[in-house]
């Protein structure tokens, strides 16, 4: 049976079986759980939720709490929020960026982002460019490389992406541009030590 309360969580109480060995012997054959292991599923809003894999239990039963939300397909909220920042390290010829996305739906509904997933460019010219392995759970590369790709659906909170690459450059400036599909507060360019590198633009603090 599903109870779902007022804020959107759903919860299940099982109990499962138990079989008792039925081997000879003097004393009373001890009762052990049943080792199947099961996974709980909901769905809300059209989309599904899992537990993570649960065993059975002699006694008590198993209990799992799902904490569902309805759904949009409106992005207007989302922002790139505080904490999104380049790391960069300049050498000959190139500067190498760790780049932190804060991805951040302030709103209280999850956002649908589709099939075609939210497309978060990099810089122009970027290459080499790599997702950390925690990203790659949520993200992917596109378009040789130059644009990471948030699929799935997006709940509220924050989703902290990474990502590596490199700026090459000729001469004795680099021009760093990137397009942001989303609104951003502020972007902390964080650069290692590098004497007498004069970093320049707009809205600079």
């Amino acid at each position: 049976t599903q109870h779902t309360d007022a804020q959107g969580r759903a919860s299940f109480s099982l109990r499962a079986a138990s079989t008792a060995s039925n081997a000879p012997r003097a004393a009373p054959a001890p009762t052990e759980p049943d080792p199947a292991s099961f996974s709980l599923r909901v769905e809300h809003d059209g989309l599904g939720y899992r537990s993570a894999e649960l065993t059975a239990k002699q006694a008590g039963g198993r209990r799992a709490t799902f904490t569902v939300y309805d759904r949009t397909t409106s992005r207007k909220d989302l922002q790139l929020g505080p904490g999104t920042h380049v790391l960069a390290q300049l050498s000959e010829g190139r500067l190498s960026c760790t780049h932190i996305i804060v991805l951040l739906n302030p709103g209280p509904r999850l956002v649908d982002l589709g099939e075609s997933g939210l497309r978060l460019p990099l810089p122009r010219g970027a290459v080499g460019a790599a997702l950390s392995e925690e990203t790659q759970g949520v993200a992917r590369l596109e378009g040789d490389e130059a644009t990471i790709v948030v699929g799935g659906p997006l709940p509220p909170g924050q989703l902290v992406l990474q990502a590596s690459y490199e700026l090459p450059y000729d001469g004795s400036w680099l021009d760093f541009r990137q397009p942001l599909p989303l609104g951003s507060p502020r972007t902390l360019l964080a650069l290692g030590e590098a004497p007498a590198v004069e970093v320049v633009g707009p809205a600079l603090e």
